[in-house]
């Protein structure tokens, strides 16, 4: 007896008619979602598919992320809030930091007494602080600095003096984190264009964090530059950039009847210039200075003013000076303590949500620096203060182009395929209007890439990019070979329409008041 089975085999349509009713089911399905959610909760769309940035997520904030502004003259008032209501520690890097004794309400000493008084009501307070050999004026400035904040109870670290850190980075109670190009000085607090921000974010905070234990385990607690000293020989004779020089003072006098500047005399030396805003600092300390240093020894820092062989030698630092500015500071220091008023600020209110973060440190930053300008479609609006590129017989490596040259590059190839490029430089710079920058700017005038040159009077210090009204990139980074190759930088990048339009339109005011884009006729 034959025991196969007697079943029918399925017909070819059977379930093709209900596979397919099911899939049109999904498809309608999926339609009523996402007309009953709308365009306004949809995730933007872009040129640039986020996801595929150098091949990475950029990383996806949370709902409580969010930016808050600190552009110009909104960062000391934003930062002291952010101070005032830290809790536990706050960590950070800065290149420069300057206290003013003539100038004792000044935005700067304003940041310092917050730190101090912090740090007075039990919050941790970390600084790493630049000391590199190359800028000797703005390691010893910074020396300053690190003396007051040390005896105030904050935990100050030198980097290495072969190390630049050139980083404008704050991280509060490891959920917020302040970012950007605006240092602790006069002329980047109260006069410069200088762009950063804050952002509440536990995913970047914990990052930035990481960052900065990795550098803080690379620091030391004690001034690392050492400077020969003097002490009787003609101080003319030596060929060094620093030196500490010890002697009795026997004049100090003005520097001739066309300057404010003043010279200082010691029994072996020649005339010593005294900038103006030293004096202002000795005679505030000091109203009878020099009476009150008469027949006494001083020992005092002095630095070359260029590498000239008869370049003038100016005051850096007067150690007796710098004792009694301590005495100065702990007292307003109390001052602050005591007066301090603890109610808070509404600092979050009106922040500003981000759709993504991804941070941009150190040799992090030029790849997606490049890629973005790559992927661009729409327009690209730059401030920034260096901007070089390098002739082929400067290439550090001959057979590798320079970074600065890469991304002049990528502009080029974006301005070419019809993305608006406008880029706002300062008119002085860091080298002012150096061979390299007119290169650069040049072969922008060339290529349709528009250039604003800021007042003589205002130094633009910025250094951040808004790519398709909705990437935008806040930091410290220059476009040079330092800033590109070497040095600890901090840059962030953001994905927000909102963001990006309020820097749109902080980039549309400033070059309102601007100079002609030809670098050949700027002085």
């Amino acid at each position: 007896m034959n025991n196969r089975s007697t079943s029918r085999k399925p017909l070819p349509g059977q379930f093709f008619i209900p596979l397919v009713s099911l899939l049109v089911l999904a498809a309608l399905m999926y339609w009523m979602q996402q007309s009953c959610t709308g365009p306004s909760s949809r995730r933007p769309t872009s040129a640039i598919p986020i996801e595929q940035l150098q091949d990475q997520p950029l990383g996806q904030s949370s709902p409580n992320d969010c930016a808050m502004v600190l552009n110009n003259r909104l960062y000391t008032p934003g930062l002291v809030g952010l101070i005032d209501q830290a809790r536990s520690r706050i960590d950070l890097i800065l290149y420069q930091l300057r206290y003013y004794a003539a100038h004792p309400e000044s935005a700067s000493n304003t940041l310092l007494y917050r730190l101090a008084q912090a740090s007075a009501r039990g919050v941790r307070v970390r600084l790493i602080v630049e000391a590199s050999d190359w800028n000797p004026e703005n390691s010893l400035q910074n020396r300053r600095v690190a003396t007051l904040l040390s005896n105030s109870g904050v935990e100050v670290r030198f980097d290495r003096p072969n190390q630049n850190s050139h980083n404008k980075l704050i991280v509060i109670d490891q959920n917020i984190v302040v970012i950007g190009s605006t240092n602790w000085s006069y002329y980047s607090l109260e006069r410069n264009n200088e762009t950063s921000l804050a952002l509440r974010s536990t995913r970047i905070a914990h990052h930035y964090q990481e960052y900065f234990e990795r550098l803080f385990a690379q620091t030391t607690d004690t001034y690392p530059l050492h400077y020969p000293v003097i002490t009787s020989a003609r101080l003319d004779d030596h060929t060094g950039p620093v030196v500490v020089v010890t002697g009795q003072l026997t004049t100090f006098e003005p520097l001739h009847s066309h300057s404010n500047d003043y010279a200082l005399t010691l029994d072996f030396s020649s005339d010593i210039i005294v900038p103006v805003s030293v004096c202002e600092e000795i005679w505030t300390v000091w109203p009878d200075f020099p009476r009150c240093l008469s027949g006494q020894n001083v020992t005092a820092v002095l630095a070359r003013s260029s590498n000239a062989p008869n370049a003038a030698w100016t005051l850096i630092r007067l150690d007796a000076l710098e004792d009694d500015l301590n005495k100065q500071f702990m007292l307003k220091r109390e001052v602050q303590v005591t007066s301090s008023d603890t109610t808070p600020v509404p600092l979050w209110e009106n922040c500003i949500q981000t759709v993504a973060c991804k941070p941009l440190d150190n040799d992090v930053y030029l790849p997606h620096i490049l890629d973005l300008i790559k992927r661009a479609r729409s327009g690209i609006k730059i401030m920034q203060i260096e901007c070089y590129y390098y002739d082929q017989e400067a290439w550090p490596t001959p057979n590798l182009e320079p970074a600065t040259n890469r991304i002049l590059d990528q502009l080029v190839a974006a301005s070419q395929r019809g993305v608006r490029i406008e880029l706002l430089t300062d008119i002085r710079g860091t080298e002012a209007f150096s061979t390299r920058k007119k290169a650069f700017l040049d072969q922008c005038n060339r290529n349709q890439i528009t250039v604003f040159l800021d007042d003589p009077d205002l130094t633009t210090h910025s250094k951040s990019l808004i790519i398709d009204d909705r990437f935008v990139i806040i930091g410290s980074t220059n476009w040079s070979l330092p800033a590109l190759t070497e040095n600890n930088e901090s840059s962030i990048l953001v994905d927000s329409p909102d963001l990006a339009r309020i820097y749109s339109r902080f980039f549309d005011q400033a070059i309102q008041v601007h100079y002609p884009n030809d670098p050949k006729d700027t002085r």
